[in-house]
């Protein structure tokens, strides 16, 4: 069990690279306090939800460290708060802009969970149906997030103000 938290723990630190080298990128490094600690609760909801729907109902992936809830709680906290974080700081990026930055943070931690397993996909997916899947959950799961911040916290997205303008 040992092996897994630490692997969990080094895919966290690999997340809070990425979070830290963007936010750098987007000049927003004095803001990662507050974003980590709005991220939190995103990742608490976002997190706790997918990995119920997703992970244990319809069996699409399981975790090293199980599916009890003090684990949940804390890769809802770690894993998805740092995936929210990153969505936190594009709030003035195209559209465009926003899918790629998201694979490329989807790409860091598949890639980090090939070396240091941490969840396994229950499907024997050929590589083009893993893209796919991991394309649009992940692209979805951000917009998501997107969405509540804009319309329940009023923190307005580029993207979303697009879209509501172009109708």
């Amino acid at each position: 069990m040992f092996e897994a938290w630490f692997n969990f723990f080094v895919i966290v630190f690999v997340q809070l690279v990425l979070f830290l080298a963007h936010a750098l990128y987007e000049k927003k490094f004095a803001q990662i306090i507050p974003i980590l600690s709005q991220a939190i609760f995103g990742g608490i909801v976002l997190g706790l939800s997918f990995d119920l729907l997703f992970g244990k109902f319809f069996g699409m992936y399981s975790y090293t460290v199980g599916f009890d809830f003090l684990p949940l709680l804390i890769i809802a906290v770690f894993g998805y708060g740092l995936f929210v974080a990153h969505v936190l700081l594009m709030k003035e990026v195209t559209l465009v802009n926003f899918w790629f930055r998201i694979m490329l943070v989807a790409a860091g931690f598949e890639i980090a969970n090939v070396y240091f397993p941490t969840w396994v996909w229950e499907f024997p997916w050929t590589f083009s149906e893993y893209l796919f899947v991991q394309s649009a959950g992940n692209f979805g799961a951000a917009v998501l997030v997107a969405i509540f911040w804009h319309f329940s916290l009023s923190q307005r997205f580029t993207i979303i103000d697009k879209l509501l303008k172009s109708r």
